[in-house]
């Protein structure tokens, strides 16, 4: 009889060594679910910047089909004049600015 509490001793010592290894290890259940989450927030990332290099590769083939629509981002964007015009920027604290919000 003595033998078999030893065995079983020696069992359940085993069993939760296995268990151990199964659950926290390593390779166990709870690394394996932390790589498949950050596997997937991964693959959101690519998925994100391969949508946004779509739309990049869109609006740079729109630009070469249509160059002169250029102008107007530039204007836009950068402030952009032509050599014949002179750029005139009103501030919304200027006294003009607060003369033609109040006609």
């Amino acid at each position: 009889m003595d033998w078999i509490k030893k065995s079983l001793v020696v069992f359940i010592c085993v069993f939760a060594v296995l268990q151990y290894r199964l659950w926290f290890g390593d390779t166990g259940i709870l690394a394996t679910k932390e790589i498949e989450n950050k596997t997937q927030k991964k693959l959101n990332q690519i998925n994100n910047i391969q949508a946004e290099n779509q739309s990049l590769r869109e609006r740079a083939h729109f630009y070469k089909k249509y160059p002169q629509s250029l102008e107007g981002v530039a204007r836009k964007a950068l402030g952009y004049t032509r050599a014949d015009e002179v750029f005139v920027k009103i501030s919304p604290n200027s006294t003009f600015a607060k003369k033609t919000s109040q006609h």
